[in-house]
């Protein structure tokens, strides 16, 4: 890209050249958008390591001196430990390299079992550097405890979903575009949203709003976009309307399927 001095190439092969001097680094391999074979000029570099459990702070360091030999580090966020998913992770923008291109480094601990290696969920890894055999641990998902996972969701969004339509419908009524507007995207767009990756990607059901356009139908994709744009006030309750109707056809869709998980061809 225009104005931008330090590739992708540059960081991973800087990085993967950096840790292959360490031996207490099992495993490096690029995640994110490169697992699925969809990276593009604006694409981040994601980038996961496995090392021994006390060795995560010096890992960083390492990292981050390894980044700031190629450009000076604009910015950094550390994700607040302890993370949601148990690893330390941090974000960084380098001067040299634009605002897009953003690295996600991620360390997980030597004694974590939770990967994010699973391809049905994550794609397929792509490993610079596996010493423990970390890529042959990987194992698919099981599509009967996913079903009964689902079946939990479906429950559960259902439910949620039908309590709270009203609070749209009222604000609309009351001549509050804002509030309903709110409404309408956390009570309304969100469920359905889950609902339709249930239906068509069960395993990535809970990726919210991101790679829709890969993940569904290309109609439901369209009609999903015309209903999250109301283009004026006056449009939200019969777009409000149709997109509950287009929840109650998916719940009633989905609960008559007696699998909801794509099983592997035997």
């Amino acid at each position: 890209m225009a104005g931008q001095s330090v590739t992708r190439t540059d960081i991973i092969d800087s990085i993967l050249r950096a840790l292959e001097e360490l031996p207490w680094v099992d495993a490096l391999w690029e995640g994110g958008s490169a697992a699925f074979g969809r990276e593009d000029e604006w694409s981040d570099v994601d980038l996961q390591a496995v090392a021994d459990d006390a060795q995560a702070p010096a890992l960083f360091d390492i990292v981050e001196a390894t980044l700031a030999s190629l450009s000076p580090i604009k910015q950094v966020y550390r994700v607040p430990e302890p993370a949601w998913h148990g690893h330390s992770q941090r974000f960084y923008e380098l001067e040299a390299a634009g605002p897009f291109l953003m690295v996600d480094f991620c360390v997980m601990k030597r004694s974590s079992p939770n990967r994010f290696l699973e391809r049905e969920i994550h794609g397929k890894a792509r490993f610079l550097l596996d010493r423990a055999g970390v890529a042959a641990g990987s194992r698919p998902g099981d599509p009967e405890a996913w079903d009964a996972r689902l079946r939990d969701r479906i429950a559960q969004l259902t439910a949620r979903f039908r309590m709270f339509q009203s609070l749209v419908v009222k604000d609309c009524l009351r001549g509050r575009p804002l509030d309903a507007l709110n409404f309408y995207q956390a009570l309304t767009l969100v469920p359905l949203v889950e609902m339709l990756r249930i239906k068509h990607d069960p395993w990535r059901h809970n990726f919210g709003w991101r790679y829709l356009q890969y993940d569904l139908p290309a109609e439901d994709y369209a009609r999903l976009v015309r209903l999250a744009y109301p283009g004026k006030v006056e449009a939200l309750p019969a777009l409000h309307a149709e997109a509950v109707g287009w929840f109650e056809e998916l719940a009633a869709e989905l609960a008559a399927r007696t699998v909801l998980t794509p099983r592997a061809a035997s």
